[in-house]
Protein backbone atom coordinates (compact mmCIF):
# COMPACT_ATOMS: atom_id res chain seq x y z
CA UNK A 1 0.00 0.00 0.00
CA UNK A 2 3.07 2.07 0.19
CA UNK A 3 3.30 4.72 -3.07
CA UNK A 4 7.15 5.91 -4.01
CA UNK A 5 7.56 8.74 -6.58
CA UNK A 6 9.97 10.84 -8.13
CA UNK A 7 9.97 14.38 -8.06
CA UNK A 8 11.97 16.75 -10.44
CA UNK A 9 11.98 20.13 -9.64
CA UNK A 10 15.44 21.93 -10.00
CA UNK A 11 15.17 22.98 -6.46
CA UNK A 12 17.26 20.98 -3.96
CA UNK A 13 14.48 21.91 -1.35
CA UNK A 14 11.94 19.49 -3.10
CA UNK A 15 13.69 17.74 -5.73
CA UNK A 16 14.00 13.90 -4.91
CA UNK A 17 12.24 10.71 -4.38
CA UNK A 18 9.07 10.56 -1.59
CA UNK A 19 6.86 7.65 0.09
CA UNK A 20 3.99 7.95 0.63
CA UNK A 21 2.67 5.78 3.46
CA UNK A 22 -1.31 5.36 4.22
CA UNK A 23 -1.61 8.45 5.89
CA UNK A 24 -1.00 9.87 2.50
CA UNK A 25 1.56 12.31 2.77
CA UNK A 26 4.49 12.40 1.38
CA UNK A 27 7.82 11.98 3.09
CA UNK A 28 11.10 12.68 0.87
CA UNK A 29 13.70 9.98 1.18
CA UNK A 30 17.21 11.03 2.91
CA UNK A 31 19.90 11.20 -0.25
CA UNK A 32 17.79 11.60 -2.89
CA UNK A 33 17.62 15.48 -3.23
CA UNK A 34 21.35 14.90 -4.57
CA UNK A 35 19.78 12.93 -7.73
CA UNK A 36 19.62 15.59 -10.55
CA UNK A 37 16.91 14.39 -12.22
CA UNK A 38 15.26 11.51 -10.63
CA UNK A 39 12.85 9.57 -13.06
CA UNK A 40 12.80 5.82 -13.60
CA UNK A 41 11.86 3.77 -9.87
CA UNK A 42 12.04 -0.22 -9.26
CA UNK A 43 11.94 -2.21 -6.54
CA UNK A 44 13.64 -5.49 -5.86
CA UNK A 45 11.99 -8.49 -3.99
CA UNK A 46 14.25 -7.05 -0.57
CA UNK A 47 12.96 -3.94 -0.42
CA UNK A 48 15.83 -2.54 -2.31
CA UNK A 49 14.31 1.09 -4.56
CA UNK A 50 16.26 2.17 -6.96
CA UNK A 51 15.90 5.41 -9.17
CA UNK A 52 17.57 6.47 -12.22
CA UNK A 53 19.33 9.91 -12.76
CA UNK A 54 18.13 10.70 -16.09
CA UNK A 55 20.22 14.14 -16.50
CA UNK A 56 23.99 12.06 -16.52
CA UNK A 57 22.60 8.58 -17.15
CA UNK A 58 23.29 6.85 -13.18
CA UNK A 59 21.24 4.91 -11.26
CA UNK A 60 20.86 5.19 -7.20
CA UNK A 61 20.14 3.06 -4.32
CA UNK A 62 18.35 2.95 -0.83
CA UNK A 63 18.21 0.38 1.40
CA UNK A 64 15.81 0.68 4.59
CA UNK A 65 16.79 2.67 7.20
CA UNK A 66 19.67 4.37 5.38
CA UNK A 67 19.90 6.59 2.53
CA UNK A 68 19.88 7.33 -0.99
CA UNK A 69 23.19 6.44 -2.97
CA UNK A 70 24.99 6.24 -6.08
CA UNK A 71 25.14 2.62 -7.15
CA UNK A 72 26.06 2.71 -10.23
CA UNK A 73 27.42 4.95 -13.20
CA UNK A 74 28.21 2.77 -16.22
CA UNK A 75 28.91 4.33 -20.16
CA UNK A 76 25.92 2.32 -21.35
CA UNK A 77 23.36 4.19 -18.97
CA UNK A 78 24.63 7.39 -20.66
CA UNK A 79 23.92 9.63 -23.43
CA UNK A 80 26.03 10.39 -26.35
CA UNK A 81 28.44 13.06 -25.63
CA UNK A 82 27.60 14.84 -28.66
CA UNK A 83 23.70 15.44 -28.77
CA UNK A 84 22.33 13.68 -32.39
CA UNK A 85 18.71 14.86 -31.47
CA UNK A 86 16.87 18.06 -32.05
CA UNK A 87 16.21 18.42 -28.28
CA UNK A 88 18.31 17.17 -25.54
CA UNK A 89 17.61 13.55 -24.38
CA UNK A 90 19.19 12.05 -21.51
CA UNK A 91 20.30 8.27 -20.32
CA UNK A 92 19.21 5.92 -17.71
CA UNK A 93 15.06 6.38 -17.35
CA UNK A 94 12.78 3.40 -16.59
CA UNK A 95 13.46 0.78 -14.47
CA UNK A 96 12.79 -2.78 -13.80
CA UNK A 97 13.70 -5.87 -11.44
CA UNK A 98 13.53 -8.87 -12.26
CA UNK A 99 14.02 -11.54 -9.71
CA UNK A 100 15.94 -13.10 -8.21
CA UNK A 101 19.01 -10.75 -9.33
CA UNK A 102 18.32 -8.26 -12.47
CA UNK A 103 17.70 -4.89 -12.72
CA UNK A 104 17.09 -3.46 -16.55
CA UNK A 105 17.18 0.18 -17.43
CA UNK A 106 16.00 2.16 -20.66
CA UNK A 107 18.17 4.57 -22.24
CA UNK A 108 16.27 7.68 -23.94
CA UNK A 109 18.72 9.06 -25.92
CA UNK A 110 20.60 5.74 -26.90
CA UNK A 111 17.16 4.10 -27.30
CA UNK A 112 18.06 0.54 -26.25
CA UNK A 113 17.82 -1.38 -22.90
CA UNK A 114 20.65 -2.24 -20.55
CA UNK A 115 20.96 -5.34 -18.21
CA UNK A 116 22.67 -4.89 -14.77
CA UNK A 117 23.42 -8.23 -12.53
CA UNK A 118 23.10 -7.48 -8.95
CA UNK A 119 26.07 -9.10 -7.06
CA UNK A 120 24.99 -11.12 -3.78
CA UNK A 121 26.31 -8.15 -1.65
CA UNK A 122 23.88 -5.81 -3.22
CA UNK A 123 26.40 -3.94 -5.44
CA UNK A 124 26.15 -3.50 -9.68
CA UNK A 125 27.94 -6.92 -11.15
CA UNK A 126 27.89 -6.68 -15.06
CA UNK A 127 26.43 -4.31 -17.09
CA UNK A 128 25.26 -5.49 -20.90
CA UNK A 129 23.30 -4.02 -23.39
CA UNK A 130 20.38 -6.20 -24.20
CA UNK A 131 19.18 -4.73 -27.45
CA UNK A 132 22.00 -2.89 -29.59
CA UNK A 133 22.06 1.16 -29.79
CA UNK A 134 19.06 2.70 -32.31
CA UNK A 135 17.64 -0.86 -32.69
CA UNK A 136 16.06 -1.51 -35.84
CA UNK A 137 17.59 1.57 -37.20
CA UNK A 138 15.58 4.10 -34.73
CA UNK A 139 12.50 2.63 -35.07
CA UNK A 140 12.38 1.29 -31.42
CA UNK A 141 13.58 5.17 -30.75
CA UNK A 142 13.71 7.43 -27.51
CA UNK A 143 13.14 4.64 -24.84
CA UNK A 144 10.98 5.83 -21.97
CA UNK A 145 9.26 3.42 -18.94
CA UNK A 146 10.04 -0.63 -19.49
CA UNK A 147 8.30 -3.24 -17.45
CA UNK A 148 8.82 -7.58 -16.98
CA UNK A 149 6.60 -10.38 -17.78
CA UNK A 150 7.01 -12.99 -15.24
CA UNK A 151 8.18 -15.38 -18.13
CA UNK A 152 11.14 -12.35 -18.59
CA UNK A 153 10.09 -10.71 -21.56
CA UNK A 154 10.97 -7.06 -21.39
CA UNK A 155 8.48 -4.50 -22.37
CA UNK A 156 9.59 -0.97 -23.43
CA UNK A 157 7.07 2.45 -24.29
CA UNK A 158 8.73 4.68 -27.00
CA UNK A 159 6.77 8.47 -26.46
CA UNK A 160 8.74 9.05 -30.05
CA UNK A 161 5.28 7.66 -31.55
CA UNK A 162 3.90 10.41 -31.74
CA UNK A 163 4.02 12.26 -33.87
CA UNK A 164 6.34 9.94 -36.08
CA UNK A 165 4.27 7.01 -36.23
CA UNK A 166 6.95 4.95 -34.98
CA UNK A 167 5.39 1.46 -32.80
CA UNK A 168 4.98 2.57 -29.35
CA UNK A 169 5.31 -0.77 -27.69
CA UNK A 170 7.91 -3.26 -27.86
CA UNK A 171 8.51 -6.67 -26.50
CA UNK A 172 12.18 -7.83 -25.71
CA UNK A 173 13.31 -11.47 -25.57
CA UNK A 174 15.88 -11.43 -23.07
CA UNK A 175 17.87 -14.39 -24.55
CA UNK A 176 18.97 -12.61 -28.09
CA UNK A 177 17.48 -8.89 -27.62
CA UNK A 178 15.05 -9.51 -30.42
CA UNK A 179 12.66 -6.90 -30.43
CA UNK A 180 9.34 -7.20 -31.98
CA UNK A 181 6.51 -4.23 -32.08
CA UNK A 182 3.61 -5.69 -29.87
CA UNK A 183 0.07 -5.33 -32.25
CA UNK A 184 -1.92 -1.41 -30.64
CA UNK A 185 -4.10 0.76 -31.94
CA UNK A 186 -1.99 3.60 -32.83
CA UNK A 187 -4.54 6.32 -32.55
CA UNK A 188 -4.58 5.59 -28.74
CA UNK A 189 -1.44 6.70 -27.66
CA UNK A 190 -0.41 10.25 -26.81
CA UNK A 191 3.56 10.77 -25.68
CA UNK A 192 3.29 7.82 -23.89
CA UNK A 193 6.10 6.96 -20.70
CA UNK A 194 4.84 4.73 -18.03
CA UNK A 195 3.47 1.09 -18.10
CA UNK A 196 3.09 -1.32 -15.54
CA UNK A 197 1.30 -4.78 -15.79
CA UNK A 198 -1.98 -5.27 -13.85
CA UNK A 199 -2.07 -7.05 -10.37
CA UNK A 200 -5.49 -7.74 -9.71
CA UNK A 201 -7.43 -11.19 -11.51
CA UNK A 202 -6.48 -13.09 -14.55
CA UNK A 203 -7.36 -10.26 -17.04
CA UNK A 204 -5.44 -7.55 -15.36
CA UNK A 205 -2.28 -9.88 -14.60
CA UNK A 206 -2.03 -10.16 -18.71
CA UNK A 207 -3.11 -6.50 -19.29
CA UNK A 208 -0.34 -3.66 -19.72
CA UNK A 209 -1.36 0.09 -18.27
CA UNK A 210 0.58 2.44 -20.16
CA UNK A 211 0.48 6.35 -19.54
CA UNK A 212 0.12 9.14 -21.91
CA UNK A 213 1.66 11.79 -21.04
CA UNK A 214 0.42 14.57 -23.85
CA UNK A 215 3.56 16.36 -23.89
CA UNK A 216 2.08 18.56 -26.63
CA UNK A 217 -1.18 19.06 -25.89
CA UNK A 218 -2.71 19.88 -28.90
CA UNK A 219 -5.63 17.57 -29.81
CA UNK A 220 -4.60 17.18 -33.30
CA UNK A 221 -1.25 15.33 -32.25
CA UNK A 222 -3.03 12.68 -30.39
CA UNK A 223 -5.66 11.60 -28.12
CA UNK A 224 -4.71 13.62 -25.12
CA UNK A 225 -3.45 12.70 -21.28
CA UNK A 226 -4.74 9.59 -20.27
CA UNK A 227 -4.05 5.64 -19.30
CA UNK A 228 -4.20 2.87 -21.97
CA UNK A 229 -5.12 -0.42 -21.27
CA UNK A 230 -3.32 -3.37 -23.85
CA UNK A 231 -3.83 -7.01 -23.57
CA UNK A 232 -0.86 -8.68 -24.01
CA UNK A 233 -1.05 -12.02 -23.15
CA UNK A 234 1.65 -12.59 -20.84
CA UNK A 235 1.68 -12.66 -17.27
CA UNK A 236 3.34 -9.77 -15.14
CA UNK A 237 5.42 -10.61 -12.32
CA UNK A 238 3.46 -11.03 -8.94
CA UNK A 239 3.32 -8.86 -6.17
CA UNK A 240 5.53 -10.29 -3.44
Amino acid sequence: GIVYFAYHTYDSETNGVYKVGRNGKPKRLPGSSEIVYPDGLALDWDGNLYASDYGPGTIWKYEKGQKFELWLEHEFLECYPFDPFPMTLGGANGLAFYPPNILYAANTEKSNVIKIDISPDGSAGNVSQLTPELVNGGIMTTLDGIAVAANGNVYAISPACTPTGFPPLWKIDPANGNCVPVPVDDTKFDFPTSLAFGTRGVESRATMYIVNSDLVPDPSMGSGPGVVKVFVGEFGLPIR
